[in-house]
């Protein structure tokens, strides 16, 4: 299983430049856990006290928004979720629900926070992984100022 895990962290773009060794010692401090198809693995607005990494199945990440829940993703294996609650220690801005039976890594705030610390390579990975996110963000926003 811990093999597994440390092959499943290799594959993410955060961790490709951590060392075989130091990917053990994170993939020591996760959990493994499993959830079926309705739980609620992040709900908005609670503290941020772990991220997830997506081992196997799919998850919707909702906002609520003046009573209705907007639908902002559908994310599969190897999606890194809750991770911006974590690093800006605020409360979740999205709720997170299994859409599948799910397995995923747990890690702790602490635990991550610890390693963010100690590997200055793990910290790159972290900021590139946003700066992704906050293209990605910016295509769609754009693409639908066109569309209206």
């Amino acid at each position: 299983m811990l093999n597994d895990d440390v092959a499943l962290l290799r594959r993410l773009p955060m961790f490709g430049d951590v060392s075989n060794a130091k990917l053990k010692l994170l993939a020591l401090a996760c959990r493994r856990n499993h959830y079926v198809a309705g739980d609620v693995l992040i709900r908005q607005g609670a503290d941020a006290l772990s991220l997830f990494i997506l081992v196997s199945g799919e998850v919707e990440v909702t906002r609520e928004r003046a009573g209705d829940a907007l639908v902002l993703a559908r994310l599969g294996p190897g999606a890194i979720i809750g991770e911006i609650g974590v690093v800006l220690d605020t409360p979740y801005t999205s709720s997170v629900i299994a859409a599948t039976d799910l397995v995923v890594l747990e890690i702790g705030k602490t635990d991550f926070l610890e390693l963010v610390k100690e590997l200055p390579q793990l910290s790159m990975g972290l900021i590139r992984e946003l700066a992704r996110r906050v293209l990605r963000t910016s295509d769609l926003y754009e693409a639908a100022l066109k569309g209206h």
